[in-house]
């Protein structure tokens, strides 16, 4: 007992009411003696809602998230004598929030891989227990087996945190687990699909299981995981009871086992957790929050965010490519191999491959093993200089002030996930399944401006990554902020354009110091063009948190077979979306569940995802559409195409992009045959891969005006054309007979270098012959048309008609000035 215990034996305990309160009473150090205004006001709204169980905090980064995150779990600790967990997305930012609880003079504790106690003190929430996502997220969770319950648990960076999280009820393998579970579908899947399934041997092809087939595979399935649980130790207990909801993406080497809804009930000391609050930089898929982690509507549609907060800091944010195709992803890399001499210089890669190439000229990579010391170093340099590159890493990481002057986002940031890029790539969603791509180049952006006085060059390299920036949908996505921002990079990227060749490389590295070296014209044309825009949140579709919320109801209902409780709520909240490809993607999740226990009723569901959603899994019957209009105008679609874009440059680069890798050299056949449709949207045709969409049909078909152009593929062929591939067109070209209007005019090509003709092959007298020299040709000429409309702004469809019956670009030149007749171009071998 000590002195005072007796001296003050009178006086009464104080008394906590609110986190305002809490604050007051603690022993800050000097540095934080005082609660930033900004901080003060996040506190003051936290205060009016300590009795909301869940709650959605939007602040800037750099803006105190940390304290205001400590101070609320030290509240509820003291309340209820209970665990509070402090949870980040890796260890590198648990010790900062450690660090900072210390200066704040609140009791931390980090509960790392390994532990499984903690300390009395944390136990009574004396002391805040700081922790990772994985580490509680797991299906041998050290929380659940150890009875760590936090009565309150804080979120930071919860975007990222929803990424692991999801990753963590996932299994991803390779190798022998691969080729088994490969083998257990191979006969069903072949007979299905048979030219997806083949084409799984080829790089960057997927394939999904359909549903109904791996539902009637899951015992083999289980049996086969069992035996490798050890492989998935922390993951495979998380959806093991799940797996009959559960998809499985192939690809050419691995596959991903995953639910679209996850039971998070299972962990129960989240689920358990009296009060939750979610903190984020960025608000760009709220729904997320819903199908992710299960909260409630209420709490995503009343997201709070201070008025106080000033958002992001000053970045220059620059496209080389839209300067010149020829500031390539090479000349970026120059570039910022000389800037590193000065600088710190950062890039951020999607793949380790890219990293790679980094390296070869000179940058060190960083990863989850060094980038905690390789940052004391760089901090402890006084030229605060180097040349670092890391791959997948767009969350998660703070590179404050002279850590990173020039920031380098290389490529698109796809994600990881095998099933989530699949949905990307299938849904069409130039921003990636729920805009989660956008999100990221957000996210990585963000990595180098941490407060609102910070500043950085951030470069946006190669053309994929330009023309994906370029598209209005991606840039309706961003902040008002990061839009001036980007704007203000194109304006003045536009004027680096317009200078003679020579010059253009010179004046954009002056640009770029100009920021670097924070020259009084650069610091003033920012403050004008920044001054006016409105920090912004983007608003989540209400229809979107509905669909969310009655999707999780369903689901969760059903994984306690309660099949029908959510069923009508959820199919109302789909058909009350518009005709989409999103709304197709949502039957289809709907129709899983009806296949456990009606496979008739699914199977209808499922045609009507495929008619919304053209990548739809195919159901077991399906007949095609017959088409009964004319084409939609070329002028009328291609002026559609332009409005995609925000910068019409962009277009350009897409095209180039296309041309670059055309696919007459690759032997994927399924390359070409897509870039083949995309060739035909470009030309304002309604384009289509019949065969690969319906196992029936021609590989492309090109409706344009009163034409089709009926075309088979045979880019890799050396021997003359055969009997047998004479056979395939005409049986293409009756198929287009049955599916297209009756006065079309169906034009048989065959796409090939080939220049013999089998005696026995017989092509009739139309067919047409299109070889890679008149392909390239078009591509040129294609580029040249979009080139001289978007410079002389003809836009409007009858401008654009008139420009491609000048250029020879409409369906009768087409077919005069590119294509060539068989007969004439071939000898009978």
């Amino acid at each position: 007992m000590s002195f005072f215990d007796n001296f003050f034996a009178d006086v009464q305990p104080i008394v906590i009411n609110n986190i305002n309160e809490m604050y007051e009473s603690l022993d800050a150090k000097s540095s934080h003696a005082a609660l930033r205004t900004i901080q003060k006001e996040c506190i003051d709204l936290l205060d009016t809602k300590l009795d909301k169980s869940e709650v959605i905090l939007k602040l800037s980064t750099g803006s105190g998230k940390t304290i205001i995150g400590l101070l609320y779990l030290k509240y509820y600790g003291h309340k209820y004598q209970e665990p509070v967990l402090f949870l980040v997305p890796n260890l590198q930012l648990a010790q900062q929030v450690l660090t900072e609880a210390s200066s704040l003079g609140i009791a931390a504790t980090l509960y790392s891989h390994g532990d499984r106690h903690v300390e009395p003190d944390a136990m009574r929430g004396n002391t805040v227990i700081i922790s990772t996502y994985e580490k509680l997220f797991n299906g041998l969770s050290t929380f659940q087996r150890y009875h760590i319950n936090p009565c309150a648990i804080v979120f930071d960076d919860a975007h990222s945190g929803m990424d692991v999280v999801k990753k963590q009820f996932s299994l991803v393998g390779s190798s022998d687990v691969y080729i088994k579970l490969k083998e257990i579908f191979k006969e069903s899947c072949q007979k299905h699909s048979p030219i997806q399934w083949i084409d799984l041997q080829n790089a960057s092809s997927n394939f999904e299981i359909p549903y109904w087939i791996w539902q009637e595979k899951l015992e083999k399935v289980i049996h086969l995981l069992n035996e490798y649980s050890e492989e998935f130790i922390f993951n495979y207990p998380l959806i093991k009871h799940e797996l009959r909801f559960c998809r499985c993406v192939f690809t050419e080497n691995s596959f991903e086992i995953a639910p679209d809804i996850i039971n998070i009930r299972n962990i129960t000391p989240y689920s358990g957790a009296k009060h939750k609050l979610f903190m984020s930089a960025t608000l760009a898929d709220s729904d997320s929050f819903i199908r992710t982690l299960g909260l409630k509507k209420e709490t995503v549609e009343s997201i709070i965010s201070p008025e106080s907060d000033k958002g992001i800091g000053e970045r220059m944010i620059l496209a080389p490519s839209l300067v010149s195709p020829d500031f390539n992803r090479p000349i970026v890399m120059e570039l910022c191999v000389e800037f590193s001499n000065h600088y710190s210089v950062f890039i951020l890669t999607s793949s380790t491959s890219q990293s790679l190439e980094w390296v070869e000229r000179g940058a060190k990579i960083l990863n989850s093993e060094n980038i905690a010391v390789e940052l004391v170093l760089l901090k402890q340099n006084p030229k605060k200089n180097g040349l670092y590159v890391l791959a997948q890493r767009f969350e998660g990481l703070d590179l404050a002030d002279d850590l990173c002057r020039v920031l380098v986002i290389d490529d698109i940031p796809y994600g990881e996930r095998i099933i989530e890029n699949h949905d990307s790539e299938n849904l069409g969603d130039i921003g990636g399944f729920g805009k989660k791509n956008i999100f990221r180049i957000e996210q990585g952006m963000g990595r180098a401006v941490r407060s609102h006085v910070d500043y950085a060059v951030v470069l946006l390299a190669g053309n994929d990554l330009s023309s994906f920036i370029a598209y209005k949908e991606c840039r309706d996505a961003l902040s008002a902020e990061t839009n001036a921002q980007l704007e203000l990079g194109i304006n003045m990227s536009k004027k680096v354009a317009s200078a003679p060749s020579s010059e253009k490389l010179r004046m954009f590295k002056e640009v770029m110091t100009a920021c670097l070296e924070r020259e009084p014209v650069w610091k003033s044309v920012y403050s004008n063009a920044m001054k006016n825009v409105r920090k912004s949140d983007k608003k989540c579709s209400i229809e979107l948190i509905n669909i969310a919320e009655q999707e999780r109801l369903y689901f969760e209902a059903s994984f306690d077979d309660q099949y029908f409780t959510y069923k009508d709520s959820f199919n109302t909240a789909i058909n009350s979306l518009d005709d989409s490809y999103l709304k197709g993607k949502y039957l289809e999740n709907f129709a899983k569940v009806v296949s456990v226990y009606d496979f008739e009723e699914s199977q209808k569901l499922q045609s009507r995802a495929r008619n919304l959603y053209p990548k739809a899994l195919k159901p077991n019957t399906i007949l095609p559409k017959k088409i009964t209009k004319k084409a939609t105008a070329a002028g009328i679609k291609i002026s559609e195409k332009l409005k995609l874009f925000t910068e019409l440059n962009g277009l350009i680069l897409e095209l180039r992009k296309l041309q670059e890798n055309f696919g007459f050299n690759n032997e994927n056949s399924i390359l070409i045959e897509r870039n083949f449709k995309k060739l035909g949207d470009f030309l304002g045709a309604d384009s289509s891969n019949p065969e690969i969409d319906n196992n029936i049909g021609p590989d492309v078909c090109w409706h344009l005006e009163d034409k089709v152009f009926v075309i088979e593929i045979k880019h890799n062929k050396t021997a003359p054309l055969n009997k047998g591939e004479a056979g395939q067109l005409e049986v293409s070209i009756n198929w287009a007979m049955e599916k297209y209007p009756p006065m079309s005019n169906l034009i048989p090509v065959t796409v090939t270098n080939v220049k013999k003709v089998q005696v026995d092959a017989i092509y009739g007298r139309g067919t047409q012959i299109l070889d890679e020299h008149s392909t390239n040709r078009l591509l040129n000429d294609l580029i040249n048309f979009y080139t001289a409309i978007i410079s002389s702004n003809k836009t409007t469809a009858s401008e654009i008609s008139a420009e491609l019956r000048a250029k020879n670009l409409d369906a009768n030149a087409l077919n005069k000035h590119y294509f060539r007749n068989l007969f004439n171009e071939t000898s009978v071998d």
